[in-house]
């Protein structure tokens, strides 16, 4: 066990504040993320022994990451001292013969000399942008959409902080002969400090092998051969770069559906689970029923009502939920299960909780709940007199908004199951119908001045026994806003699961604020704000 202690400076060697550095073992060790004071120092909290992928990354900054290995312990160890370079971007348009956009084209830029791959998605007007780049040479290339040829690569040098435009690539049909690979320097936009590095036509030599052969690219059975004059590498790097090879694969959205489900219905059995005598046997009661069932039979009910008209009203469906409920007892224990493993929810010792979901959500909470997304960006990033420092910060936000809600719908589809099917249906049917019953109570209970006491919660909490504030309201509101919060991150999943590695502001001005309808970070918000000061109550 020990700390790992270090410092971010810039190429001057200055240091550098509010750089989020993240520590993440390779040996299935916990994560940690710290951020560095006013003069770059960092210092992270006690970790196990092991081996750490570090990665530093600040807004301005091209991102940095390394390896740490063989982590000690005890006491401080020195980390990783970390230069940041101000980050370069390239962009450009993509069109096609008749200079009609192409939309959702991936472009990939691979670094010359390491080996670095930075890649992104052309947008709705053609528009493309590679961002988070270290200076130096890149190679350019597009993954052509079926019907088209590969144009040729285009190479560009970016300095530290340049930013270089007008990048352009036009798809020619497949009918079409593919345009000569042109011999002399690649054009720079308008801001480049000098000409672009002229890469070789030739062999192009790896980052610490020989130089690659030029010849036909080897095809597996089934994957249609290059364009004629294609490079090899920029063959290599378009396949490595498709969807049947990235690390954000899609998710089972079936199984993250189930695991929604469970959330909302395991948060309120937790709220309202109590226990009731029944003659000898000491029974388990959820929301009231068997407190309300045997409560009016031998009048011991604490709340006032009019017992006998109340129990003629509800006598007949209080009975069918008892039944429901003997038939049900048994998955208690497996719901009960299932938040644990899950969501790491409720004190079941029988399985190991997953630890990572409570951090996730609550992240997701917080971005959600920000004020700067409160901002409509699409006319704040066109209008003369928006502060823009504040909109790049809320473009920020929305990536890492995208982020989390991916990250968190991969945790619902990995510890979801299809298996809880049966037990979420039945329970959000037996839970529907007793949250009726207590609206009926509430409705006829015998209290003239005080409005709160006809709340079904407030009955909840009489027939149960617990606090309504301290036990019961935390979990109602993971179910109803956290329930919501978690099937809005799946409906924002959905949109984007096609370009998961897109984070173009157009993008995300498309996923999150798109021009029809209600935005999807302000139905978030409305949500978060409500639950976000109950989540320290439930993972206490």
């Amino acid at each position: 066990m020990a700390k790992i202690r270090g410092v971010v400076v810039d190429v001057a060697g200055a240091g550098v504040p509010k750089v989020r550095v993240t520590f993440s073992g390779t040996d299935d060790q916990d994560a940690t993320v710290v951020d560095t004071g006013k003069e770059g120092a960092y210092l992270t909290k006690t970790l196990k022994a092991g081996s750490y992928r570090w990665e530093a990354s600040r807004e301005g900054f091209a991102r940095a990451s390394g390896d740490l290995a063989n982590l000690p312990g005890p006491g401080a160890v020195r980390g990783p001292s970390i230069v940041l370079d101000r980050a370069a971007s390239i962009a450009g348009t993509i069109l096609d013969e008749q200079g009609k956009p192409a939309a959702g084209v991936p472009i990939i830029a691979v670094r010359s000399d390491v080996p670095v791959v930075r890649h992104a998605f052309s947008d709705g007007a053609g528009a493309y942008t590679l961002r988070d780049l270290t200076p130096g040479g890149y190679r350019l290339g597009v993954q052509a959409p079926a019907g088209f040829s590969q144009p040729p690569a285009q190479n560009v040098k970016v300095a530290a902080g340049e930013e270089v435009s007008r990048v352009d690539f036009v798809l020619p049909r497949e009918s079409s002969a593919p345009p000569p690979t042109p011999t002399g320097p690649s054009p720079t936009g308008p801001t480049g400090t000098g000409p672009a590095a002229t890469m070789p036509q030739g062999p192009v030599a790896g980052p610490t092998g020989p130089a690659l052969p030029t010849g036909p690219a080897p095809t597996s059975p089934g994957t249609p051969p290059p364009a004629p004059g294609q490079s090899p590498v920029a063959v290599f790097f378009a396949r490595l770069d498709s969807a049947d090879f990235s690390l954000l694969a899609k998710v089972s959205e079936a199984e993250a559906e189930q695991a929604i489900t469970m959330f909302s219905v395991a948060s309120m059995l937790l709220a309202g689970k109590g226990e009731r005598q029944v003659g000898a046997e000491r029974k388990t009661d959820v929301l009231g029923v068997l407190a309300l069932y045997y409560g009016l039979q031998d009048r011991s009910l604490q709340i006032p009502v009019k017992s006998q008209q109340l129990f003629a009203q509800i006598d007949g469906e209080l009975k069918a939920l008892r039944d429901s409920l003997d038939r049900l007892g048994g998955d208690v224990v497996v719901v009960e299960r299932e938040a644990k493993r899950q969501f790491n929810l409720g004190r079941s010792t029988d399985v190991t909780g997953n630890v990572e979901f409570p951090r996730l959500f609550r992240r997701y909470v917080e971005i959600a709940s920000d004020p700067l997304l409160f901002l409509d960006l699409r006319k704040e990033s066109t209008s003369p007199t928006s502060d823009k420092e504040k909109v790049a910060k809320a473009f920020d936000r929305l990536r890492e908004l995208k982020d989390v809600v991916v990250k968190l719908v991969r945790s619902l589809s990995k510890y979801g199951t299809i298996a809880t099917a049966r037990v979420n249906v039945e329970w959000a049917d037996y839970q529907g119908r007793a949250m009726a019953i207590l609206r009926i109570v509430a409705s006829e209970r015998l209290a003239e001045d005080d409005s709160d006491e006809k709340r079904p919660l407030a009955v909840l909490a009489a027939l149960t026994g617990k606090g309504l504030d301290t036990q019961i309201a935390p979990y109602v509101s993971l179910a109803r806003e956290g329930g919501n919060l978690l099937d809005l991150a799946l409906e924002g999943y959905r949109s984007t699961k096609e370009q998961l590695e897109n984070y173009d502001e157009r993008h995300l001005l498309d996923l999150f604020q798109a021009e029809q309808g209600t935005f999807l970070t302000a139905r978030m918000r409305e949500s978060a704000v409500i639950v976000r000061d109950q989540t320290a109550t439930v993972w206490a």
